[in-house]
């Protein structure tokens, strides 16, 4: 079903030269962390090399470090990517010595009050206007964030993407960035590769095109583009394939192919998720698209009921169910590739403010925003959950607006001041959120009533708080 060589061979096929981005120093120098700058594809030799070498600066030569300016942007070491219009000044980089450096990650303290809890530090003079996570392994998170500059004569946005815990992967830039202009902005980051949104000097209402690549990748391909006003809704990605949906439906395509194909000419006005070869969906019914781009229905809901909001792993499949009356139910399944395979068991109600983006879902938990400062956890196995928010959210602190990630150790969250100026990347152990809420009564099958037969739908995590 799944071309094995074609995505063990992927990151080798898109990382022969791997791109930099002079980013926001933090401090004389541009080392943020321990350890060499971060590195380019593995598979490349001189990425490799570079990688491997400790370089105080991006721009060091022989007479010693050339000391940038926080946030300055060194055009010397970009190249211009001209696959999407000119005007805006987008930019690639030539070599992975300039990547920026590896994140730095430092206590919450009072700006979210949790014990357990850190939070990206970001570099001098910057500010974040979007961040996102995602699992690129089970145990691996990728995080990615554009990253605007205050420094005098700078008005560049950025995007960044690195592992959590490890290399900075790829840079971004657009040169001539300005508030709704020239727009770079991050939209998808799982299992090894993102996609992006440009906009030209126009802004919403001009032209635009989605982009995207694996994460070890030279530049990034356009996949997607639009004249005014013709804007499609988003595009979401996996290590193999990409998909673009929007008002005119949805196509898909394998990071290898050179034209999309079609899944549906219907409007499709929901977020998928992809599991490397498959795409999923919930609009009323659930579905899934393997690898050929013909969608077949998981479940096919009633005049009575509906589902949304789905996630996967590649482990659970989870959904938000709407049944009579508007009641919200949060469902899971063990990962299923045709109807006769899903097991769904109803988990645990859910407070009708979870809307209808997809379910976080990693390690055996599924995590949904559900309101300003409120996320929910819940632990597939036995329903138990969490419900996550910065104590320090109506003072002066961050506030915890949505899940990005879930790993058996960590959850990513995108974290906010009140008033949505300030922006950051929290990460916080389960053991940090405290003793979960048991739920009135154990998971059961779908469309059995509570306590009529054992939960079988899920399985235990590897690991658990």
């Amino acid at each position: 079903m799944r071309d094995r060589f074609q995505r063990t061979a992927l990151p080798l096929f898109f990382a022969a030269a791997p791109f930099v981005v002079m980013a926001c120093s933090d401090g004389a120098t541009s080392t943020g962390a321990p350890g060499p700058l971060g590195s380019g594809s593995a598979s490349a030799p001189e990425a490799s090399a570079s990688a491997s070498a400790a370089a105080p600066s991006a721009s060091a030569s022989a007479s010693g470090p050339v000391v940038q300016a926080a946030c300055a942007l060194d055009e010397s070491v970009h190249v211009d990517y001209d696959d999407f219009g000119k005007e805006c000044g987008f930019v690639v980089p030539k070599s992975p010595s300039a990547l920026p450096p590896r994140n730095n990650w430092e206590p919450c303290g009072a700006a979210i009050g949790l014990p357990g809890c850190k939070k990206l530090k970001l570099r001098q003079g910057a500010s974040l206007s979007r961040v996102i996570a995602g699992a690129k392994r089970p145990d691996v998170v990728e995080i990615g964030y554009v990253e605007e500059c205050a420094a005098p004569g700078q008005k560049h946005a950025q995007l960044v993407i690195s592992e959590a815990d490890g290399p900075t992967l790829a840079a971004f830039a657009s040169k001539a960035h300005e508030p709704g202009k020239c727009d770079v902005d991050i939209l998808s980051l799982w299992q090894g590769a993102y996609t992006a949104k440009l906009t030209d000097e126009s802004g919403a209402s001009g032209a635009g095109a989605f982009v995207g690549a694996p994460t070890q990748t030279s530049k990034p391909k356009v996949l997607f583009s639009w004249e005014p006003g013709k804007a499609e809704l988003g595009a979401v990605t996996s290590d193999v394939r990409w998909v673009v949906y929007g008002p005119s439906g949805a196509k898909t395509a394998r990071w290898i192919d050179d034209a999309p194909e079609t899944i549906t000419q219907s409007s499709l006005n929901v977020e998928p998720t992809l599991h490397h070869d498959e795409v999923f969906w919930a609009d009323v019914d659930l579905f899934v698209v393997k690898t050929a781009a013909k969608p077949e229905k998981l479940f096919a809901s009633d005049s009575t009921d509906a589902m949304s909001a789905a996630g996967t792993d590649g482990n659970h499949i989870v959904a938000t169910h709407r049944g009579a009356g508007g009641k919200l139910t949060l469902v899971a399944s063990p990962f299923a590739l045709t109807a006769d395979k899903v097991e769904l068991s109803s988990v645990l109600p859910l407070p009708a403010s979870i809307d209808n983006a997809p379910w976080t879902v990693g390690c055996g938990y599924a995590a949904h925003a559900a309101g300003k400062n409120q996320v929910l956890v819940v632990r597939l196995k036995d329903g138990v959950s969490w419900a996550a928010a910065s104590p320090a959210c109506d003072t002066e602190g961050l506030c915890l607006n949505k899940p990005l990630a879930l790993t058996c150790k960590d959850i990513f969250f995108e974290a906010t001041s009140k008033d949505d100026k300030n922006r950051t990347i929290a990460r916080i152990t389960h053991e940090g959120l405290g003793k979960g809420k048991p739920p009135a009564s154990a998971p059961v099958p779908f469309g059995k009533p509570a306590g009529s037969a054992a939960p079988t739908a899920t399985s235990a995590p590897t690991a658990q708080p």
